[in-house]
């Protein structure tokens, strides 16, 4: 994440939106499942 957002900050011309997506789309998912399952049970 941190390699991800220092691309994003200092390498903005260089960005390549299609690993963006892919980031976005294969690999966020699979951290907001774990990200969720750190939360209180009320808080879900």
């Amino acid at each position: 994440m941190s390699g991800m957002r220092h691309r994003l900050i200092h390498g903005y011309a260089d960005i390549s939106w299609i690993r963006i997506w892919e980031t976005v789309d294969q690999d966020l998912p699979e951290l907001l499942t774990a990200l969720e399952a750190l939360l209180p049970a009320d808080d879900r």
